[in-house]
């Protein structure tokens, strides 16, 4: 629910009622500030007082219980003030928390009830949003929508408008209504383009733009958004694939990259999606160092795709020797009848390009009988074509040169443009295609010349084209399919089903085409992430009469829609279908282990798990051995997740990337355990016989973090001076210079440490690294007191862009420095902007310590006691007690002695766990009472002091003082 407004609290903490009630006030504050115990504790002892605030009292005394989440304690108090104090002037607000908390603690009926009374109230706005609210919770979306937009169209200037915009914008997202949704967004933008909500609304409708295809405006709203620094990393992502299907690749690949960098959550697809561009782009060298990257930055993509991916691009720049190390591999383990039929026709066209036509036909035959694949049916009569013609293209010239004959020209060029099509020689094919006479012109010249404008991704006419394939052609549908995905490919993500529908139509008497269709209509909603509506056409699709290829294929995105949609029981029960799938089985089986392992059953996942490692034909073995690992280690079994990770370092025949993936696991899992030496002992084993591991130097960097941890420095900085030596190329040399320079640090070395750090100043180090070099270059300044050289390195970091805690720390000993060189003025200015920023209570604290001894130093006694007192509150015991102890001394060096002498009296008295800071109030005590000229109760505090003090030295001090008071 809704945090309570600063406003109410304020106006609580400003009545004159509670002038006289530190208690009150007390609890007030703890409650403004998120401390609901102490806020309740001083509730209690307040309303214990005589003259207390009955009602006053109890309302924020049920405030600190809702905010602590004890909600029948809430009810509770708020119910004693409707029940007694009916005309208490903020009854209503009462009330509204009272609903409020019955909604909490599940009593809906009741809160509903009572806010539709409050919606006559005067807070009747308020009673409308939390019903809207509820309902939304619920899944009563017309409920939901009624109350809500209630709110949005009668709150203009209410901070309530903003959260209700926000609100409805949700709903409208969760029930696909996305006409509503941008209609909403957009009328928020207009009206309050910097509102609370403006870059989360305008996310979800750069998002809403995308998921629709309409990748123009998703543009714009990205750029607005990383223009203001929201969420930069997934609007670089977002805004990179909406260039990327909008055939922009260069943009795409640039918005990739910078996504990359921010560490999104789309770091896989990004990287793919770059090898795809430069592959369009025919940069086959800028491909080559992508994947380069992957494997160097360790990303975690199916190595499968990796060798497919090398596959494509040695075969685009025709070095078939190299795109021949990758084939034969690929053609064994590939599942997916798609990628097998590109891989296919890859091998097909490499023989045809050698000239072995026998070989290409022979294979491409076998390929066929597994596949069913028009495509391939269709290479294997071109290549007869040319093993007949001896070169098809030229005996087509030929053939067009040597004949008048209007009718055969027209057949060759058809022929021709589709050959060019299926080479996707596509400027080419169009160019045969647009040869052909008008008379010519029939339903497969159209069909073909909607493909070939298709491709070359000219929608607009390829749609003309395809609309001109008569009902009734064998091209029909085929042809209405690629009207669908013109459609789709345009962001006319509904015109396209309706297309399909169309067809639905036509077609309910042909089974077989129906079904299809149907399918593409599920496989449409699926990848739009729809998932509830492919659902449906899954289930419904599921029992029919199919044919086992389609039915496995809806079955298999049946079980992966309910594993989108975390219904993992269904899931399970969807894979175990077809597990026993030839085209599906092994990916199943793998999906299966994962829906248990989500679903909170890890032994039964390890139990699939186990038994796909122990298939030795499942591509998916040596990941599951991975995961099995990952969960015991999760379950802090180190010893079976060391077994795991072992199986695979000493399997016979695989890839240096899985045995340094496990031998990385098994590492941490010894540092877990607590055998730091045997960490170091096997990673050291492992270098030894893997140093060209895509993460060996990763691993070697964790050996010297190893003795880090084990505060060996001198091991752990030549550790990482021989990553330095053996990896100057790795990702990782920067993280080791900082640690050579921290190792040198901790052994009392500063100088060796700060030539590292200040090798970390060169221009090719990222800024990570660089800054926090710097920071220490500066810290090793500051201890070495040369003040205003350290200065020029904090100075440096404050005006750049470094993480919050480096920021906080800055500004902290920036303070320090500022302080030390007498210039109060800048170290108030930086010590001030800490306090108001940093989230951390430690730092605010000790942040508002020094602001005290500060402000008092240059006569500010008002705002030194004020920040002494803030700490009192909020600081924990030991900044509390040395607040106190300050509080006292200023209090004493203005000569308000009574109030000195009752905070060194709380020191005394309230912290006796702070022997030393008992020790010096005490003799502070006496010389307070000493210049008041109270002798006889210096006298009782020194008789005290020797009375109770562990500390020898004290009562000898104690007793000479005592000697020479007369």
């Amino acid at each position: 629910m809704k945090k309570l407004s600063i406003f109410l609290l304020l106006l609580f903490f400003l009545s004159p009622i509670f002038a006289g009630s530190e208690k009150l006030v007390l609890a007030i504050n703890s409650l403004s500030d998120g401390f609901y115990d102490y806020a309740i504790k001083y509730c209690n002892e307040y309303l214990q007082e005589e003259n207390a605030n009955i009602p006053y009292g109890k309302m924020i005394l049920g405030l600190s219980y809702y905010r602590k989440k004890n909600y029948q304690s809430a009810i509770v108090n708020f119910k004693d003030i409707v029940f007694e104090h009916n005309n208490f002037s903020k009854i209503h607000k009462v009330k509204l928390y009272l609903a409020l908390s019955y909604l909490e603690n599940k009593e809906g009926k009741k809160g509903l009830e009572l806010l539709e009374k409050l919606k006559s109230s005067k807070i009747k706005d308020r009673a409308y949003f939390y019903q809207g609210f509820y309902y939304k919770n619920k899944k009563d979306n017309e409920k939901a929508r009624e109350n809500l937009s209630y709110v949005v169209k009668n709150t203009l200037d209410s901070s309530l408008w903003d959260r209700a915009n926000f609100e409805l914008a949700d709903l409208y997202k969760d029930i696909k209504r996305y006409d509503l949704l941008e209609e909403t967004i957009l009328s928020y933008l207009e009206r309050s383009p910097k509102g609370k909500y403006a870059n989360r609304l305008r996310f979800t409708l750069g998002l809403n733009y995308y998921y629709m295809g309409s990748y123009n405006k998703a543009i714009e709203d990205f750029k607005i958004l990383i223009d203001k620094t929201y969420k930069i990393g997934d609007s670089y992502f977002y805004l990179g694939d909406s260039h990327y299907f909008n055939g922009d690749f260069n943009n795409a690949i640039l918005n990739y990259k910078k996504a990359i960098s921010f560490k999104t959550q789309f770091i896989n697809t990004s990287y793919e999606n770059i090898i795809l561009s430069y592959i369009t782009l025919e940069n086959y060298h800028g491909a080559l160092n992508t994947i380069k990257e992957i494997i160097e930055n360790n990303v975690k993509i199916d190595p499968l795709k990796i060798k497919y991916y090398y596959l494509k691009i040695y075969y685009r720049m025709k070095k078939y020797d190299e795109a021949k190390l990758y084939l034969e591999p690929l053609l064994k383990q590939t599942k997916s009848n798609t990628i097998l039929r590109e891989i296919s026709l890859i091998k097909g066209n490499i023989l045809y390009d050698e000239k072995k036509y026998t070989d290409a036909v022979a294979f491409l035959k076998k390929e066929n009988l597994a596949l069913k694949s028009n495509a391939i049916d269709e290479l294997i009569g071109d290549i007869y074509s040319l093993n007949e013609l001896s070169n098809a293209l030229s005996f087509y010239n030929k053939i067009i040169s040597s004949t008048a004959d209007i009718t055969i020209k027209d057949r060759v060029y058809l022929k021709m443009a589709k050959v060019d099509l299926k080479y996707l020689k596509l400027p080419d094919g169009l160019d045969m295609l647009n040869k052909i006479s008008q008379n010519a012109q029939n339903d497969e010249y159209y069909f073909n010349l909607g493909k070939v404008l298709y491709h070359m991704d000219e929608y607009e006419k390829a749609h003309k084209a395809l609309m001109k394939v008569p009902e009734g052609s064998k091209y029909f549908i085929e042809a209405g399919h690629y009207i669908a995905w013109v459609l789709q490919k345009t962001g006319h993500i509904n015109d396209a089903i309706e297309q399909l529908g169309i067809l639905l139509d036509q077609y309910k008497k042909k089974v077989r085409h129906y079904y299809e269709i149907k399918y593409d209509i599920g496989k449409i909603y699926y990848h739009t992430k729809n998932y509830s509506n492919a659902l449906t056409i899954f289930l419904e699709l599921k029992d029919k009469d199919v044919g086992l290829t389609l039915h496995d294929e809806i079955y298999f995105l049946l079980a992966k829609t309910y594993y989108k949609l975390e219904n993992y029981n269904l899931a399970l029960d969807a894979f175990e279908n077809i597990m026993k799938s030839g085209k599906y089985g092994f990916k199943s089986a793998y999906y299966h282990g994962w829906c248990n392992l989500n679903s909170g059953n890890s032994e039964q996942a390890i139990k699939e798990f186990k038994s796909i490692y122990a298939d030795n034909k499942s591509p998916f073995r040596y990941d599951a051995a991975l995961k099995i690992g990952d969960i015991y280690f999760n379950g802090k079994k180190y010893d079976a997740a060391l077994s795991a990770f072992e199986n695979i370092i000493n399997a016979q025949g695989i890839s240096d990337y899985y045995k340094g993936l496990a031998a990385f696991n098994r590492e941490w899992t010894y540092f877990k355990m607590g055998k730091y030496q045997h960490s170091i002992d096997v990673s050291a084993n492992f270098l030894q016989k893997y140093p060209n591991s895509p993460i060996a130097a990763q691993i070697q960097l964790n050996m010297g973090k190893f003795y880090f941890s084990k505060e060996d420095y001198n091991n752990a900085a030549n550790e990482f001076e021989k990553l330095l030596v053996k990896y100057p190329a790795s990702k990782e040399i920067y993280e080791a210079k900082y640690y050579i320079g921290l190792s040198f640090l901790k052994s009392k070395n500063p100088d060796k440490a700060y030539l590292y750090f200040e090798d970390l100043q060169k221009a090719d180090t990222p800024v990570q690294w660089k800054n926090k070099g710097m920071f220490k270059m500066a810290s090793i300044l500051f201890i070495e007191e040369k003040y205003k050289d350290a200065l020029l390195y904090y100075k440096k970091l404050i005006n750049s862009d470094i993480s919050q805690d480096l920021y906080e720390n800055t500004l902290y000993n920036a303070a320090i420095i500022y302080k030390k060189l007498r210039d109060y003025e800048n170290a108030g200015v930086k010590m001030e902007k800490l306090v108001s920023i940093t989230n951390n209570g430690q730092l605010k604290n000790e942040g508002r310590i020094f602001l005290g001894e500060l402000y008092e130093l240059i006569g500010l006694v008002e705002k030194a006691k004020k920040m002494y007192s803030i700490v009192i509150i909020e600081g924990d015991d030991a900044q509390q007690v040395e607040s106190e102890f300050w509080l006292a001394k200023l209090y004493q060096n203005k000569g308000d002695y009574e109030h000195a002498i009752e905070e060194f009296m709380k020191i005394v008295y309230l912290y006796k766990n702070f022997p030393m800071w008992v020790g010096s109030a005490r003799f502070e005590l006496v010389d307070t009472y000493l210049k008041k000229n109270d002798k006889e109760n210096a006298k009782k505090m020194l008789n005290l002091i020797i009375e109770k003090s562990p500390h020898k030295e004290e009562i000898t001090k104690a007793q000479k003082m005592l000697k020479g008071i007369k």
